[in-house]
């Protein structure tokens, strides 16, 4: 079943009585496709990441919000529902959690609906500038991470902060190891514009990258950096 299949059988259930009552009216469904046009229109490009606006503000008509009224907030937890799926099943990201506004308007017909606002707000509501390159790293760091995949640290993560990452045995190291074949301050990454490079800090033993030792490379997204018996990889938050 497509997302779009789901969202006409889980919304349409929902308010399978008020809308069968009122043919002709105001389609959840349809909202919550109007509302992912609007998603994916307003979608910019970040670091590494799609990002998308996760703060929809909608009008609809002021005798259908009146009669809805008990099931406004419901509506909106749906249409909320329906717009993380679709981000999470098309690789994009969102600085906050997803969260539709539903209010009257008595300009709207019956039916209609206006989508006013579509923002980008952190997890404490703050709205933030559309423009992601201007963005502070901070905003986009839960978006990239470091994850010990073997060695003594397995399961250990280290997220990126937007700052140059070091990796070793020291503790104030980005990512601390106990890895006792690890330099101290073993390898650090850092971003140039919008590329993430690994160097090597002069380590005992070497730094690899995809098996390959390095002394400075560019890190993609799913490679994996060998520090001692260490296995490392980078990826999404």
């Amino acid at each position: 079943m497509s997302i779009l299949e789901k969202i006409e059988d889980g919304l349409e259930q929902l308010f399978e009585g008020i809308f069968q009552r009122n043919k002709g009216k105001l389609e959840p469904a349809s909202l919550a496709r109007s509302l992912i046009r609007t998603m994916q229109r307003a979608g910019r490009r970040g670091v590494e990441n799609i990002y998308v606006p996760n703060l929809f503000q909608v009008q609809i008509a002021d005798g259908e919000y009146r009669e809805l009224a008990p099931l406004i907030s419901a509506l909106a937890e749906e249409c909320q529902e329906v717009l993380s799926r679709e981000a999470s099943e098309r690789g994009y990201s969102a600085v906050g959690p997803f969260r539709v506004e539903l209010e009257p308007c008595g300009d709207l017909e019956p039916g209609k609906w206006k989508v006013i606002r579509a923002a980008f707000a952190n997890e404490s509501g703050q709205t933030m500038e559309e423009n992601t390159k201007r963005w502070s790293r901070e905003a986009l760091a839960p978006s990239l991470q470091l994850r010990v995949l073997e060695g003594p640290d397995r399961g250990k993560l280290a997220p990126w902060k937007g700052e140059t990452l070091v990796i070793g045995r020291a503790v104030h190291c980005g990512l601390s190891l106990s890895d006792h074949n690890a330099s101290r301050e073993h390898a650090k990454i850092q971003q140039q514009d919008d590329d993430f490079y690994l160097s090597d800090l002069n380590s005992t033993n070497g730094t690899f990258l995809n098996s390959q030792k390095i002394e400075r490379k560019k890190l993609n997204l799913g490679d994996l950096i060998c520090i001692g018996e260490t296995v490392i990889s980078w990826e999404k938050g």
